[in-house]
């Protein structure tokens, strides 16, 4: 059943309080896929007629046009085969996972699949899945939000959040600069830890936030998440307006290009991939662990979203092309 509704009206900005999530970051992984994502592809050969049908008929029940092309071109990638790989990379913290987190932007290329379904099937043990979407670029903070809450309800320890970006979409869009021009997908392992005023991921998400007002609650909202004893980078993802990122006290930088949801994250699973190298897991170069504050704006929806993420002390290699 398709249900639509109105956009909501125009608000003030409703700011949200600093939320301290009970998790730690364990290790991020990003993997590349498709013909421009590495070395030896990794797209999928494309889909079924049946399923052509079904989104040919989805594109018309909404006046749509649809671009057929795009499927039999075989260059995308679902969910799933980018689930599965990242769990792949993920190794031996994979047998430990309680919970599945899985988000994205964009809509699933093959809707006969279940990556979260699949992921539950594949796991030696009995992990709980969720999946969250239409919440474009923000998605993964609300990802966090949800694994946190739902590790502080009942007794378990790990949680695996899954960011996708897929790029093929067989439809006419208004703007295709709004769509990721890759494939990728970001892993991260969060462990819960006990709560206390000083640990765990700070998250922020405000609503009702114009492009022009994005560095006013910038400048007054991030202090909340920058004061700590080591090392502070930001890191705006690619929907954050260039022009809102000035007078901000801390360094600045700017989260892959080309992306969605994943940009920023791609660049915390690169920042994760030594912990003593300036510009990788050592935010300002001094040689220690330091944190990193996410930030992803969301203008279709008006949401500005900040997340606090502390570096851990030793991880592997952050991330792989395919």
């Amino acid at each position: 059943m398709l249900v639509t509704a109105a956009p909501p009206l125009a608000r003030a900005v409703r700011a949200g309080p600093t939320v301290r999530l009970p998790l730690r970051l364990v290790s991020a992984r990003h993997r590349a896929f498709g013909p421009d994502g590495g070395t030896d592809g990794g797209a999928d050969t494309g889909v079924q007629p049946a399923v052509e049908r079904y989104l040919r008929d989805l594109v018309a029940s909404r006046d749509g046009t649809f671009r057929p092309e795009a499927l039999r071109a075989g260059a995308g990638t679902s969910f799933s085969t980018m689930a599965h790989d990242l769990v792949g990379d993920i190794g031996p913290e994979w047998p430990s996972v309680d919970l599945i987190v899985l988000c994205h932007a964009v809509p699933e290329l093959n809707p006969g699949t279940s990556p979260a379904c699949s992921l539950v099937d594949a796991a030696p043990g009995t992990p709980v899945a969720f999946t969250l979407c239409d919440q474009g670029r923000v998605a993964p903070f609300s990802a966090l939000r949800v694994a946190g809450t739902y590790l502080d309800s009942v007794p378990l320890r790990r949680a695996l959040v899954l960011v996708l970006d897929q790029s093929t979409v067989p439809w006419e869009v208004d703007d295709r600069a709004d769509l990721p021009s890759r494939d990728l997908g970001v892993a991260l392992v969060l462990d819960r830890v006990p709560a206390r005023p000083d640990g765990g991921i700070l998250l922020q998400q405000h609503a009702g936030v114009d492009p022009g007002q994005v560095g006013e609650v910038l400048r007054a909202r991030l202090p909340a998440l920058t004061t700590q004893p080591g090392p502070v980078r930001v890191v705006a993802g690619a929907g954050v307006p260039p022009g809102q990122l000035t007078g901000l006290d801390v360094p600045v930088v700017a989260g892959p290009a080309g992306l969605l949801c994943t940009s920023g994250w791609a660049y915390l699973s690169e920042a994760t991939r030594s912990t003593a190298t300036p510009g990788g897991g050592d935010p300002a170069g001094t040689g220690a662990p330091g944190r990193l504050v996410l930030v992803e704006y969301e203008s279709r929806l008006r949401h500005l979203s900040l997340a606090a993420v502390d570096l851990p002390a030793t991880t592997g290699p952050g991330g792989r092309d395919r």
